[in-house]
């Protein structure tokens, strides 16, 4: 679709209308494209439909099944025993640590304010204190000066050892009437 042109006799004009062409094959792609991608999420979308409602009733028979088993595996667990072998399969209970909650926080965590204060006052030995340092980019760019590809502090007027700039091409923007 590209074609070989010899730049330096074409026109501002040409160029123009050569670019406008490229676009709106580009926009017409994506249209196409937006289509397609309408037509085949509406596709899974209707996949996923008929998935739930062929499997609900043998969701909801496993979901029972899952009770009547956890029933008769906790009826039938001795001492310390966590598990039964069946000539079909194992069934076990694993113990999960409980959820806590932090008062009017949620689930405890390390970001958690209260848990933080009772662990400052009564436990220090599980507090971590993280610093980071960061440069504040932004603002140290405004004090920046570059010169070729030497960067320099322009408050003192120092370079900046291991920084080295890159010049790049400006951006050029079409706007199609």
């Amino acid at each position: 679709m590209c074609e070989e042109m010899n730049w330096t006799h074409v026109s501002g004009y040409e160029l123009l209308r050569q670019y406008a062409e490229r676009d709106a094959e580009i926009q017409t792609a994506a249209k196409k494209r937006d289509e397609l991608k309408t037509f085949f999420k509406a596709q899974m979308d209707k996949a996923d439909k008929i998935f739930a409602e062929e499997t609900e009733g043998a969701r909801i028979e496993l979901e029972l099944l899952k009770e009547q088993i956890r029933s008769y595996t906790e009826a039938n667990l001795t001492g310390k025993k966590r598990s039964i072998e069946l000539p079909n399969g194992t069934v076990s209970l694993t113990r999960q640590s409980p959820i806590i909650y932090v008062e009017n926080e949620g689930q405890a965590s390390s970001a958690s304010k209260r848990l933080r204060e009772f662990v400052k006052t009564d436990a220090p030995e599980f507090l971590k204190v993280q610093t980071t340092e960061m440069v504040d980019w932004a603002g140290l760019k405004k004090h920046l000066k570059v010169d070729g590809e030497d960067v320099y502090f322009d408050d003192t007027g120092e370079q900046i050892a291991g920084l080295k700039a890159q010049a790049r091409p400006d951006i050029l923007t079409v706007k199609l009437a």
